[in-house]
């Protein structure tokens, strides 16, 4: 494989020229899909867009701040933030002619924000945008984006270099964000999308591991012989665990207890204006229609506006706080339509579970969940 060209930029990339490029390609890498998405795509044909020397708009801040709910004034920008820095960046390498995935339509899945120190508004920085991975979903192709922000502490032996496989010295913040391109898969289209698959047969042909007439199959034990992945008596068969362990596959106490889907207490109900996604936009430099108007929303199938994702999390992290080192988890679960109510919910702990609902939130369900997240302390 290839490695993964650096490309060093001097200037943000022009965010409208970029999606409008993105809107403007979508339609035809709609139709390439999912004949496109069929092929193995390797991330090293996308560019990493470096871009150093990035100071913070103050101005830009405060209202980014006032906007999601965050505290201004404070030397430390909020934790949500670097995010809009490296967005220009993803959005150059996702606009483009090489990137397989339409920019319209795409739906942002989920975050995981790794904050190793908290990041001065007046400092320098250098963001670091590029894909990681391609990969199947069971709704279409799914594209992983990792940012990543240094603050001019390099690693200790003095090179600048970002070290991917250690500790991560040198990197003060950084983000994997999931985008999900609905599309049919070819397996899943009929007749498998007019293509025949590699290891299927012509009409006529015996396939390749069917024996002739007569002939034993291959993996068939001869008579009296023990099949090879039968355990002799008293053996353990392989995957089995033993007395006391945990099946591979099954979740821990703690994972079930999330995956019970009980719905944490209700902290507060919030009533969110229609130009929540317009002010959102505004400050975040994001202006997909879906998120601006009702009629850019229902060209997309969406009866109203609905809030942009890093907006609701942002939110919810504004509420709930995070220390300086920390792990945050977030799954963007379904849209929340503007204008409209939603209940934020969290356990209470500084290490814990949060939710954004809608609904009725005090009922027996809790109310619809739209985005259900985790606060982690940062084990070194």
């Amino acid at each position: 494989m290839r490695p993964m060209h650096t490309l060093t930029l001097t200037q943000p990339p022009s965010l409208g020229s970029r999606l409008a490029q993105g809107a403007l390609l979508s339609p035809c890498k709609s139709l390439k899909l999912p004949r496109a998405a069929s092929r193995p795509t390797s991330p090293t044909r996308f560019p990493r867009l470096v871009l150093p020397g990035v100071r913070i708009d103050l101005a830009r801040l405060a209202a980014y701040e006032r906007v999601c709910g965050f505290p201004t004034g404070e030397d430390a920008v909020p934790l949500t933030y670097p995010h809009v820095l490296g967005f220009p960046l993803a959005m150059r390498i996702m606009a483009g002619r090489d990137f397989p995935l339409p920019l319209l339509g795409l739906v942002h899945t989920s975050i995981e924000i790794t904050r190793r120190r908290r990041l001065p508004a007046t400092g320098e920085y250098q963001i670091t945008v590029y894909v990681d991975e391609l990969a199947p979903h069971r709704r279409g192709t799914e594209a992983t984006v990792v940012t990543e922000v240094r603050d001019g502490r390099e690693d200790r032996d003095g090179v600048g270099v970002r070290v991917r496989d250690g500790d991560g010295v040198g990197i003060a913040w950084e983000s994997r964000s999931t985008y999900l391109a609905r599309h049919r898969r070819n397996e899943d289209a009929p007749g498998g999308g007019g293509e025949r698959s590699r290891e299927e047969p012509s009409r006529g042909e015996r396939p390749r591991d069917e024996p002739s007439r007569g002939e034993r199959p291959r993996d068939e034990p001869s008579r009296g012989e023990r099949p090879r992945d039968e355990p002799s008596r008293g053996e353990r068969p392989r995957d089995e665990p033993s007395r006391g362990e945990r099946p591979r596959d099954e979740p821990s106490r703690g994972e079930r207890s999330r995956e019970g889907r009980k719905p944490l207490p209700a902290v507060a109900e919030w009533r969110l204006a229609g130009d929540v996604g317009r002010r959102y936009g505004a400050v975040s430099g994001d202006r997909n229609p879906i998120h601006l108007h009702p009629l850019g929303a229902r060209l997309f199938g969406f009866p109203r506006a609905i809030a942009h994702g890093m907006w609701t999390v942002a939110r919810c992290l504004a509420e709930h706080g995070a220390p300086p080192a920390t792990l945050v988890r977030a799954e963007f679960r379904a849209p929340v339509p503007l204008p409209g109510a939603v209940t934020y919910a969290a356990d209470g702990q500084a290490w814990g579970g949060f939710e954004l609902r809608g609904g009725d939130a005090s009922g027996p369900g809790g109310g619809r969940v739209h985005v259900r997240g985790h606060v982690y302390p940062l084990v070194a």
